[in-house]
């Protein structure tokens, strides 16, 4: 019952407010760019790839993934409104992919747990507190699979808790940061009836 109450009244993004479509546009390329980057990081750190015994999986998947987010940029172009379920699916696309390369790429995916903030945060700053909170779930649920299947976690447990630490303390405290700067945005700026008489004409 408290879930249902706070999914009505949290403050979801207007899918018709074109500033909303502009910030999912702008994640849309960074997510490109970054895919693109992380393909020729952990290409050159896996260095010579024996291709005789295949592809391996990651490099599949990250191809994939940048073709899949390229679509999703050029629809996002072409969109008059922003969706929610898109973004919901993206942001799940994200943290997946990320878990994906820290399981297959043993030492070479450590640092990219930094990513986890890079998403989760850039969600928050973009559409708001639910969504914020949405990555942050996603983000402590490929973490906690990460763990579980990389033995090479397993070996540095104060990472672990490290690294669980700032996934949740981070996006929390940004959280209450934009609720106190929206608060702030929102007793400044001046009402509809302030902004009608600003605009009519003096009588003096």
């Amino acid at each position: 019952m408290k879930l249902h109450k706070w999914l009505a009244s949290a403050n979801w993004p207007d899918p018709s407010d074109p500033t909303i479509l502009a910030r999912e546009w702008g994640q849309a390329v960074v997510r490109v760019a970054i895919c693109v980057i992380l393909l020729v990081y952990l290409v050159g750190m896996a260095y010579p790839i024996r291709l005789a015994d295949g592809i391996p999986f990651w490099i599949s998947w990250l191809i994939g993934y940048i073709v899949f987010s390229t679509a999703i940029a050029w629809q996002i172009r072409h969109s008059s409104s922003s969706q929610g379920i898109r973004r919901f699916i993206t942001n799940i696309g994200d943290i997946g992919t990320v878990s994906l390369l820290m399981v297959t790429n043993g030492e070479s995916g450590i640092p990219l747990f930094v990513l986890y903030l890079w998403v989760t945060l850039g969600n928050g700053f973009r559409f708001g507190v639910p969504p914020l909170i949405v990555s942050t779930t996603l983000s402590i649920i490929g973490f906690g699979f990460v763990v579980a299947l990389t033995p090479v976690w397993q070996e540095h447990t104060p990472l672990i808790g490290g690294v669980m630490l700032a996934i949740i303390v981070l996006p929390l405290y940004t959280g209450h940061l934009i609720r106190q700067l929206n608060s702030c945005l929102l007793y400044t700026s001046p009402s509809p009836r302030d902004r009608t008489r600003s605009r009519m004409p003096s009588s003096a």
